[in-house]
């Protein structure tokens, strides 16, 4: 009989998890954060195959705090499938900034799994929001938790005010 002295991870590289003392560590937040910058706007903005226009295949209601979906009725594919965020951010007209569109602001999108009144971020994407309408377009599928399921919700954090947001699972391409 063999036997293990340690405990053998689900998937991937996300630990250690472990405890000493009080104080917990673990290499999650580490390792499944992505800084697109710009790239979500560019993505949603100057896509020539308008990926934008792809078909949605779950809307997210926002409730509590958080975009929800039902995770058990996507279908990722061999294609995988975006995410498109649709903001309005107003700017602040502060520094200098006056014009309609000079602004931007870093926001935070953070894909995680809400279950029994707990939210566990899973992976997230520090992107960039530019003053005006506009729609960004994310590879949410470029995480293996998207492909374990292990999502079921969406946060945004942002340091402005952001108007005006909704969300929609599209069809990879």
């Amino acid at each position: 009989i063999v036997t293990y002295n340690c405990e053998l991870i689900d998937y991937g590289y996300d630990g250690p998890y472990s405890s000493d003392g009080g104080i917990t560590y673990s290499y999650l937040p580490y390792v499944h954060f992505y800084n697109v910058s710009e790239l979500p706007f560019i993505w949603a903005e100057g896509d020539k195959k308008n990926s934008i226009d792809n078909i949605v295949v779950a809307g997210l209601e926002y409730v509590d705090g958080l975009y929800r979906f039902n995770m058990s009725e996507i279908e990722p594919g061999i294609t995988g499938n975006y995410l498109k965020v649709h903001i309005k951010y107003t700017g602040s007209d502060m520094a200098g900034m006056y014009e309609d569109s000079d602004e931007s602001v870093s926001a935070n999108l953070i894909v995680g799994k809400y279950e029994d009144g707990r939210y566990e971020t899973k992976y997230s994407y520090t992107f960039q929001v530019k003053e005006g309408e506009y729609d960004y377009m994310f590879r949410i599928s470029n995480d293996y938790y998207w492909y374990l399921k292990q999502a079921n919700a969406i946060a945004l954090e942002c340091g402005e005010k952001l108007v005006d947001v909704s969300m929609a699972i599209l069809e990879g391409d």
